[in-house]
């Protein structure tokens, strides 16, 4: 009996399944790449925000500084008063056209002159 090539049929077979899950490791990465990168640009905007709380055009430069850093910002919430939050939802798009929208929302204050900022 000849059994050669069915090595070669298990293989073909394989191929799609192997690639798709690299697809996805992949996807997965960039999709956490950015949500770290939004996150520090969100500590970043608050830490200037306590430090420059006496301008009069603070929101303005806290929505400047994150709709440059940060991309597929769907909304963005600021609330300005002893502290400062920041909520943004961004829309991020997964492979195979999967959309979601990720939340992420974060306090800071100021408390023995040392600046505190903590997942809400």
């Amino acid at each position: 009996m000849n059994n050669k090539g069915q090595t070669l049929v298990l293989f073909v077979f394989l191929i799609p399944i192997i690639l798709l899950i690299f697809l996805f490791i992949i996807d997965y990465g960039i999709v956490s790449y950015n949500k770290s990168r939004a996150i520090t640009n969100i500590k970043d905007a608050i830490t200037y925000a306590l430090k420059h709380k006496d301008s009069n055009t603070l929101e303005n430069d806290i929505k400047q500084l994150l709709n440059k850093n940060i991309d597929n910002i769907n909304k963005l919430d600021i609330k300005i008063d002893d502290n400062i939050e920041i909520t943004v939802y961004i829309d991020e798009n997964y492979f195979l056209n999967l959309n979601k929208t990720i939340k992420l929302s974060y306090i800071g204050t100021i408390i023995d002159n040392e600046i505190k900022i903590e997942k809400k």
